[in-house]
C-alpha cells in the first residue's frame, strides 16, 4: 500500500541496514508498502512441500482427547511445532492450549502494549483413512508458508498463526456441549478470558479443488459473517480487501460471499468466534467442493492432478497482503493505490477499492500509446464516474476524477483502451480508510496515543511516537551511544540502535561513517559534493570535500584540483617548488617500465 511521503526529514519510514551488516535487524514496517514483496515471497514449491510433508504419515484423527498421547495426531503436532519454530527463526512464541493440544503461535508485533491482532488458523486433524491433503493440509500449509514470509520483517501489531485440533471430535462427553469443533472452541474462549480484540481472523479450509466450469474469478471463495452495512468493517471488508489484494497483486481468482449463502461457513473452526462474538472472521474455500471426489475420503491425497496449489499460494499470499496492506499505513497519510499495466485494444485493466468511510476517490494518471476511457461503478454496479480520453498523455499526471463516496463497499474502477495501439497506464488513487470502524479515518488514528505524534522529549526532531516505531530512546538523542545523533542515522540509511555501524564504511572510501558524519559527508558516497574528487582524497590534501572545487588551481601551478588528483600530485603545492621525484609521481607504472628497458639497452650496446 504505497503512502503519499510524511511530511519529514525521515521520509521512508524505519528500515534495517543490509542484512549482512553485523547486529543488523529485520525491516520494521510503518509507511512502507511491502505487498508486491510479500506476493512475490510466497513460494509455490514451498507451499506444496508443505503438504506433502506434513500428510505422509496418513490420517490424524482424534474424536476424544485422551486418545491423542501416542497417536499420529500427536506425532502430527510436535512436527508442526518443530516447523514453526524452525521457520520463524525462533521468533514464533508457542502454547498448546486446551485438551485438544491446539497450537497457538504468537509472531510478537513491536508496538509496546495491547493492540488488536492478526491471526491466520487451520485445522491439524481429520476424519478416520483421510490423509487429509486438502482437507486442511492445504490450510496448514498457508499457515507454514505465511509464517516463513512474515517472519522476517518486524510488524506493528501481533500476528497469532493457529492450527486447531478436534475438529472432527464429535462424541467427546468430557467437554461439553458435545460436537465437533472442540479444539476452536478451546482457543477462542482462551481469546475471550485474555481480552485479545481479533482486528481480523482469516480461517483456511479446502482450497485445492476449483469448480469444474467456475469463471477464472471464481477459483477460490472468501467467506463473511454477514452483520449488514453499518458493521461493514467488521467481517465482509477484510473479505472484499481480500479480493481486491488478488486483483491488485494476484491472479484476481476471488468470489466473496456471505456467510447467509454459504453452508460450509457455519462448519468451520471460524464459527466457534462468531459464537463468542469475535466476529472479525473470513473463510478461505474451495469454489469445486461440488466437484470433490476426494473430500473426505481416502483419496484426499496430496499429488492428486486435480488440485491447484497455486490457488492455495495465491490464498497464503493474499492473506499476507492483507495484513501488510493494513499495517504498513502511517500516522497523518491517505491510504493511495498504485494502479499500473498494459491492455490491448478493446480490452479492460480492472481495479477493486474496499471502501468502510464517507471518502473520496482521487485518481490521477498518465497513460501512452492510445487513448483511453476511465469508469467507476459503485458497489450496486452503477456507474458513478466517467472521463474519455482521446488523446495520450504520456508525460504528466491529470486528474482524472475526484469523486466523493459514502456507500460502503467494493467499488471497481476499469480503464479500457479505446485505440488501435496498446495502451500503459500509471496511475494512482488516493483515498481514506476506517479499519475499526468508529467513524474516524486511520489517516488521524494510529495503534499508539496520537499526542506523541507531536511530542519530542529528547529535541532531536523524532517525535515520541516515531521513537517508539523505530525502536530508538525518547529520552535520547543518540539512543545507540556511538556519537552520531538518531536523526542523522536515519536520514543516512543507518540503524541508531545498533552502535557497531558506527565503524561501518558504507561507500567503501576508507571513511567510516562516524568520520563522515563529523566532516559533514554523506556516508553513501565516497563523492560528497560529486566533483570527481574522492573525499578521503580531498581530506588527506587539505581540499573541502564539500565544496566542488574541481576546477580551482589553489597553488597557481596552472593544474586544476582534478588534474592534480590525477596526476597523484599536491594541490596546494605548486609543480614549479616540488623536487624533481615529485613529478614522477604523475608518471604512469608502464611508462617507466618501458623507460628503464630501453636505458638496459642501451648500455648493452
Amino acid at each position: 500500500m504505497p503512502h503519499i511521503a510524511a511530511p519529514s526529514h525521515i521520509a521512508d519510514g524505519p528500515q534495517s541496514v543490509d542484512d549482512s551488516t553485523p547486529g543488523a535487524k529485520l525491516p520494521r514496517i510503518y509507511d512502507l508498502d511491502v505487498v508486491s514483496e510479500i506476493y512475490e515471497m510466497v513460494d509455490q514449491d514451498r507451499y506444496r512441500g508443505y503438504v506433502e510433508e506434513f500428510t505422509a504419515g496418513g490420517p490424524r484423527h482424534v474424536y476424544v482427547d485422551a486418545d491423542i498421547p501416542g497417536s499420529q495426531n500427536e506425532i502430527s503436532r510436535n512436527w508442526l511445532v518443530d516447523k514453526m519454530t524452525e521457520i520463524s527463526n525462533g521468533r514464533l512464541n508457542i502454547e498448546l492450549v486446551g485438551d485438544y493440544m491446539n497450537i497457538v503461535g504468537r509472531l510478537p508485533g513491536y508496538l509496546p502494549g495491547d493492540h488488536p491482532v492478526f491471526v491466520i488458523s487451520a485445522h491439524y486433524d481429520t476424519l478416520p483413512l483421510c490423509p487429509g491433503a486438502n482437507d486442511d493440509g492445504s490450510g496448514i500449509a498457508a499457515v507454514l508458508e505465511l509464517l516463513s514470509v512474515m517472519s522476517q520483517f518486524e510488524w506493528p501489531l501481533d500476528i497469532y498463526f493457529i492450527a486447531f485440533n478436534g475438529a472432527e471430535a464429535r462424541y467427546d462427553v468430557l467437554t461439553p456441549p458435545p460436537g465437533r469443533l472442540q479444539g476452536s472452541v478451546e482457543v477462542a474462549q482462551v481469546f475471550v478470558d485474555r481480552g485479545i480484540e481479533i482486528l481480523a481472523h482469516f480461517n483456511v479450509g479446502p482450497i485445492l479443488r476449483e469448480a469444474n466450469h467456475a469463471s477464472e474469478h471464481e477459483r477460490v471463495f472468501l467467506s463473511y459473517y454477514a452483520l449488514g452495512s453499518s458493521r461493514y468493517h467488521v467481517s465482509q471488508y477484510w473479505a472484499e480487501l481480500g479480493q481486491a489484494i488478488s486483483n491488485w497483486h494476484g491472479d484476481d481468482i476471488v468470489r466473496t460471499v456471505p456467510s447467509s449463502s454459504f453452508i460450509e461457513f457455519y462448519r468451520a473452526d471460524i464459527r466457534k468466534f462468531t459464537a463468542r462474538e469475535l466476529n472479525s472472521v473470513v473463510l478461505a474455500f474451495e469454489s469445486g467442493l461440488a466437484d470433490d471426489s476426494a473430500y473426505h475420503t481416502p483419496a484426499d491425497l496430496w499429488y492428486r492432478s486435480d488440485y491447484s496449489y497455486h490457488i492455495g499460494r495465491d490464498v497464503t499470499a493474499l492473506i499476507g497482503g492483507c495484513m501488510a496492506y493494513t499495517m504498513s499505513r502511517s500516522y497523518g497519510e491517505a491510504n493511495r493505490l498504485v494502479f499500473k499495466g498494459v491492455t490491448y485494444s478493446g480490452l479492460t485493466l480492472r481495479r477493486f477499492i474496499p471502501v468502510t468511510i464517507s471518502t473520496t476517490l482521487k485518481m490521477n494518471a498518465r497513460w501512452f500509446g492510445s487513448s483511453a476511457t476511465f469508469l467507476v461503478y459503485n458497489p450496486s454496479g452503477s456507474i458513478i464516474a466517467s472521463s474519455i480520453q482521446t488523446e495520450t498523455n504520456p508525460w504528466n499526471y491529470t486528474q482524472i476524477f475526484s469523486i466523493p463516496v459514502t456507500q460502503k463497499g467494493l467499488y471497481l474502477i476499469e480503464v479500457s483502451d479505446t485505440g488501435v495501439d496498446s495502451l500503459g497506464l500509471d496511475s494512482y488513487i488516493d483515498y481514506e480508510v476506517d479499519t475499526n470502524g468508529n467513524g474516524v479515518s486511520d489517516q488521524y488514528e494510529y495503534w499508539l496515543d496520537t499526542a506523541l505524534f507531536n511530542i519530542d522529549s529528547d529535541s532531536d526532531s523524532i517525535s515520541d511516537a516515531m521513537e517508539i516505531i523505530y525502536g530508538t530512546d525518547s529520552t535520547k538523542a543518540d539512543s545507540d551511544g556511538d556519537a552520531i545523533p538518531d536523526n542523522w542515522e536515519l536520514d543516512n540509511g543507518m540503524d541508531p540502535t545498533n552502535p557497531i555501524d558506527a565503524l561501518l564504511d558504507f561507500d567503501n572510501d576508507t571513511l567510516t561513517n562516524l568520520q563522515e558524519f563529523s566532516y559533514g559527508l554523506n556516508p553513501n558516497s565516497a563523492d560528497s559534493d560529486m566533483d570527481q574528487l574522492p573525499d578521503a582524497w580531498e581530506i588527506a590534501v587539505g581540499l573541502n570535500p564539500l565544496v566542488n572545487d574541481a576546477d580551482e588551481d589553489p597553488d597557481g601551478d596552472n593544474l586544476t584540483n582534478l588534474e592534480e588528483y590525477q596526476h597523484g600530485t599536491d594541490p596546494l603545492v605548486s609543480n614549479k617548488e616540488k623536487p624533481p621525484y615529485m613529478l614522477w609521481i604523475g608518471i604512469p607504472a608502464a611508462s617507466l617500465i618501458l623507460l628503464g628497458v630501453a636505458i638496459f639497452l642501451v648500455k648493452r650496446e
